[in-house]
């Protein structure tokens, strides 16, 4: 039996005592949806989350922030690919027309023992350079083996992504910093 992922099942429209924002909806445009959610249901904590969901419905796409209690700030964000699927994701690629971006992902389970879902991170570096195509290209086609082996994909539309992910930003104060490579650390 196959469940569909839902990424963001409760929201509440409270204000947490603890936490300096209040969980709601931010924006919703096409296909995209930006949520502030006091417990993201499959990394159990308050995030701040753009999503969309593949054209099967089935899996999520997702750009999420987690709420630092101690900062009292939201981290810098995420780029995760979820799915109920048993699968291992290789590749994904943005693309518009014949114009594409290949990302590396690296596999990721969810925080939460009661979904079997499996997933796919950004990594670090290629955040930024992903968030931008995220709001310039069309799709996203996300590449897996799935149990058997056997090549198959998930497509994602960006309809609606550039205003929603920019909405997302403004909104929670996102942003994304460039990381330091060894290259640029000073040297002993």
């Amino acid at each position: 039996m196959i469940k569909n992922i839902v990424v963001v099942l409760i929201l509440s429209s409270f204000s947490f005592s603890a936490l300096s924002f209040e969980a709601g909806n931010i924006s919703t445009l096409r296909q995209w949806t930006a949520e502030v959610v006091a417990n993201h249901d499959v990394w159990n904590r308050p995030a701040c989350v753009a999503f969309t969901k593949s054209e099967d419905q089935a899996s999520t796409l997702e750009v999420t922030s987690f709420y630092d209690e101690d900062l009292e700030q939201f981290l810098e964000p995420t780029i995760n690919i979820l799915t109920p699927f048993d699968v291992s994701f290789f590749e994904v690629v943005v693309e518009i027309d014949r114009v594409s971006d290949d990302f590396t992902f690296l596999p990721i389970l969810p925080d939460s023992e009661n979904l079997s879902i499996v997933g796919a991170r950004a990594l670090f570096d290629d955040r930024q350079t992903l968030v931008e195509s995220l709001s310039l290209r069309n799709r996203v086609v996300a590449k897996y083996l799935d149990a058997s082996g056997e090549v198959k994909s998930v497509t994602f539309s960006l309809s609606g992504s550039q205003n929603t992910i920019a909405q997302q930003f403004s909104a929670c104060g996102l942003e994304i910093t460039e990381r330091e490579t060894l290259e640029t650390l000073p040297q002993p």
